[in-house]
């Protein structure tokens, strides 16, 4: 029975396809129930503190190097971090059921799909050139899509499991370190195009694919309902 009833989610997230970089998230998500079957809702997930440079990142950047012109770079991969993500999303549930555990106990159980666009907060990682160069956390438009499923353990309270794909054009760290090397004092401007000017820091953009496990518990407001047969 949802309709009409407000749904909250907090959740987990541990990214799955990047063996560069993890991105572990907590956030919450709300639904509200249109129908029984279609929702309205949006989701938030806070990253910063939880990300990690993985131990097989370190050894190829440690274990592999090139030099160029100022005699410093490594082969590395370009790698950033997350700060926080939120969308606004709509549910759709397809399929629904219910199931006999020792013979004793009926669980209700439901799969539904979800879709959504928000925003994503991102930074590169300064892993070419770490002694000079720093960067902000910026805005990334993104898109979201996935299944999940719910196992009801009561009439308000279940445990959730999701899988979505986050889509966004990523920002990513040039490869390449300015030939020039002009210290820059206190106050003083980068002289443009040398290893401080911040414009020589970036590189192309990626289109990049973040595949996120989410798990968690779903409360449904209110607790009671009136269940009321057809006549």
């Amino acid at each position: 029975m949802r309709n009409r009833r407000l749904e909250i989610q907090p959740t987990v997230a541990v990214s799955l396809n990047d063996p560069y970089v993890s991105h572990t998230g907590v956030g919450v998500g709300l639904n509200f129930w249109v129908t029984n079957v279609l929702a309205i809702g949006a989701n938030f997930l806070w990253f910063q503190g939880l990300n990690g440079r993985s131990d097989l990142d370190f050894q190829v950047a440690r274990g592999t190097r090139f030099v160029n012109s100022n005699g410093a770079g490594g082969l590395v991969v370009p790698i950033n971090e997350y700060q926080m993500a939120a969308a606004l999303n709509f549910s759709y549930v397809p399929v629904y059921g219910k199931f006999l555990m020792f013979n004793r106990f009926i669980f209700h159980w439901d799969i539904y799909l979800m879709a959504g666009v928000g925003f994503m907060r991102t930074r590169p990682i300064p892993v070419v050139d770490p002694e000079v160069r720093t960067f902000n956390y910026d805005w990334r438009i993104m898109f979201n899509a996935g299944v999940g499923v719910r196992v009801f353990l009561n009439r308000w309270l279940g445990i959730v499991g999701e899988i979505r794909n986050y889509v966004y054009l990523e920002q990513l760290e040039a490869l390449d370190i300015a030939q020039q090397d002009v210290p820059v004092g206190r106050g003083q401007t980068p002289v443009m195009g040398s290893r401080q000017d911040p414009a020589t820091w970036t590189g192309q953009s990626s289109l990049t694919d973040n595949v996120m496990v989410q798990v968690g518990l779903t409360v449904y407001l209110p607790f009671g309902v009136t269940y009321r047969l057809l006549k």
